[in-house]
């Protein structure tokens, strides 16, 4: 699937990485297209709706529901953890992605996926989308050598 890189198998739990989504758009179509239980991790700093408080993560509600709880993070993390649960979807936090990271480690089980499609910007902790992805892919990885 465009945008989808599998950045490293450990455990039989697969990550990939789908940083590029920076809109919840583009986060559900990554979403929609994982085939695994997986645990999708959003956050960062999210776009603003044009009238309206809310940023419009009730929307991937659908998508999230058939898979593991989400985990928000960074900036935005409260907010969409608030719309999410609002929109009858649990939802952890974390304040940022090593941490999110950390939290889907330990929730993951042998078949599942940990998915970043963070459906937001990343300038509230990363220089932009690339560098997202290659720290997760360095802290996904990082596990392996144990």
């Amino acid at each position: 699937v465009a945008g989808l890189e599998g950045v490293a198998t450990v455990g039989d739990v697969l990550w990939v990485n789908d940083s590029k989504a920076t809109n919840i758009d583009a986060a559900e179509v990554g979403v929609s297209n994982m085939e695994r239980p997986t645990i999708v991790l959003l956050g960062g700093k999210a776009k603003r709706q044009r009238h309206s408080e809310a940023l419009g993560f009730a929307g991937l509600a659908p998508a999230l529901s058939g898979h593991r709880t989400p985990i928000a993070f960074g900036e935005d993390g409260p907010q969409i953890q608030r719309e999410l649960r609002e929109a009858g979807l649990d939802c952890e936090l974390q304040p940022r992605l090593g941490q999110a990271v950390a939290r889907a480690r330990e929730a993951a089980r042998p078949g599942d996926a940990v998915l970043l499609s963070p459906a937001c910007a990343s300038f509230d902790e990363f220089t932009n989308f690339e560098e997202r992805g290659r720290v997760f892919a360095q802290l996904a990885g990082a596990e392996g050598d144990r």
